[in-house]
């Protein structure tokens, strides 16, 4: 059987090669909160430094500030505020009731590098992210 891709999910990946460099102008600029028309599939393949480019351009000052190599020592417990969960008050789990919540499975995309490639995807309404449990299949009779 020959699995042929469908005419619009072509023309949707053609479209983001065309669109690639507006589309990411535009998450730059903050006009939108994510990388328009960039599928989860093709976030994991963006190069590393083109990566590490998008987020210096985009979040400056706190993008030094957070890797910084004092402030990647899991040691630190003293992260600057611009670093600090924005639920680091809450007493206990009631804002998760609130929450507009994305999960993502790190054994789908490969590595926990990837987890940000695949924010680029992301709108500002999701704003919170579970990290799916990341056992082989099967170890804590998960199928």
């Amino acid at each position: 059987m020959n699995f042929q891709i469908p005419k619009v999910y072509q023309a949707f990946k053609d479209n983001w090669k065309l669109e690639q460099n507006k589309n990411i102008q535009k998450y730059l600029k903050g006009e939108i909160s994510f990388i328009p028309n960039l599928l989860p599939e093709d976030a994991i393949k963006i190069a590393d430094f083109e990566v590490l480019s998008i987020l210096s351009q985009k979040l400056g000052n706190t993008f030094e500030i957070a890797t910084n190599a004092e402030n990647t020592n899991p040691e630190n417990i003293n992260l600057p505020d611009s670093l600090q969960s924005p639920v680091r008050h809450q007493q206990d789990g009631q804002w998760l009731k609130t929450v507009n919540m994305v999960g993502i499975n790190v054994r789908t995309i490969g590595n926990f590098w990837n987890i940000i490639k695949y924010i680029l995807t992301i709108p500002k309404s999701q704003n919170s992210i579970h990290l799916l449990p990341i056992w082989e299949p099967g170890v804590v009779s998960s199928l």
